[in-house]
């Protein structure tokens, strides 16, 4: 399980790359729930396919934790 860290406008791009390779949101937090701003992620993911994540992620300016 890992945390994403992103803007409103990221979560359902993020909810779509899970669901199309096999992971999925197991939580999601808003506001001061994901830190201050924006939404906070929790997903799993495959290992196969962590380095899309991470390309994703930069992509998008998304955070990982």
């Amino acid at each position: 399980r890992m945390t994403l860290l992103a803007a409103f406008a990221d979560e359902q791009p993020i909810r779509h790359f899970c669901a199309t390779r096999g992971g999925h949101v197991a939580e999601v937090g808003y506001g001061e729930a994901a830190g201050g701003a924006g939404v906070r992620l929790e997903i799993e993911v495959p290992t196969a396919v962590l380095g899309d994540l991470d390309s994703f992620c930069a992509a998008h300016g998304i955070g990982i934790r």
